[in-house]
């Protein structure tokens, strides 16, 4: 059996994107963007018939030619490479997936989940029942997105980012400026309900121990990139929803599951305030931030 990942080809709006999943990928954060140098990349993986062939691709700088364009590729795409090589393996492969993981707390996903009761558990029980949770409201349409969150206005507002980024610095600002108030420090559980975006609360909140259990309609998300100075970049649609993809740690184990958080993830989109916000850990970020909500 094959434990190479799958990859999945979403097209949005005529943008390409290679997206992982599978349960032996373990960096299903790196989408690969088709379009552009990344497309002729593959494309000209395509060609090669032997292991041989791709590992010759494999050097500091080579060319590939398509319709007549020659493009280079050096060092700093190596790895993009190396990880479309494996793509290439396994989508030519007749060999199935690995099967969806098993988990001892299965009998959690069809009960009532008792909050007082999960919270309790020990470190480890708690942890790995977050993962079942995410599968439980993956069918109810949520999606759980590493992130801090904020009400303000009556809306819940995330602030996204790796974690070292700055999202529970940011959203502390809110609320040491009296604007809002910090509801989760680490992860929401969003999606759609009734036809609205809306976040979900639960216990899962990182090493930062503030959560809430309520429910609240979702304002937006801002995906955090540290900088040297304070600005808003606006996101094209397809952008927005590779971003949501991107920092969703709700298990991608197969292609349903992947096309399920793709339709949430889209609605997501559809419905909210999306955006990238470079900053700084001063004050000015938050000011930054806040003038761009208040103007959408």
């Amino acid at each position: 059996m094959i434990q190479n990942p799958y990859f999945y080809n979403l097209n949005i709006d005529g943008e390409h994107y290679l997206i992982p999943f599978g349960p032996e990928f373990e960096e299903r954060r790196h989408f690969i963007t088709l379009n552009g140098t990344s497309l002729k990349i593959w494309n000209a993986l395509k060609t090669c018939s032997t292991q041989s062939e791709l590992e010759e691709m494999m050097i500091s700088e080579f060319e590939a030619t398509e319709e007549g364009d020659k493009i280079t590729v050096r060092n700093d795409v190596k790895k993009t490479i190396n990880i479309l090589k494996i793509a290439y393996a396994v989508l030519e492969s007749e060999e199935d997936v690995p099967p969806a993981k098993q988990s001892e707390y299965a009998e959690y996903k069809e009960r009532e989940w008792n909050w007082e009761e999960i919270i309790n558990l020990p470190n480890n029980s708690f942890l790995n029942l977050r993962e079942e949770y995410g599968e439980y409201s993956l069918q109810r349409g949520f999606l759980f997105i590493h992130s801090a969150s904020v009400l303000y206005k009556e809306k819940l507002w995330l602030f996204s980012a790796k974690s070292g980024t700055g999202k529970s610095t940011h959203a502390n600002m809110w609320q040491q400026a009296g604007t809002g108030k910090v509801i989760n420090g680490d992860l929401n559980l969003v999606g759609i309900r009734n036809g609205e975006a809306a976040v979900k609360g639960t216990p899962w909140c990182g090493t930062s121990g503030i959560y809430d259990l309520n429910e609240y309609p979702l304002g937006g998300i801002a995906f955090l990139v540290r900088d040297e100075s304070d600005f808003v970049e606006e996101l094209p649609f397809p952008e927005k929803v590779v971003a949501i993809l991107r920092e969703s740690i709700t298990p991608m184990w197969d292609k349903e599951k992947l096309e399920k958080e793709i339709e949430i993830a889209l609605q997501i989109a559809k419905q909210s305030v999306i955006f990238k916000l470079h900053c700084t850990a001063k004050l000015s970020a938050y000011e930054k931030a806040i003038e761009y909500i208040d103007c959408h």
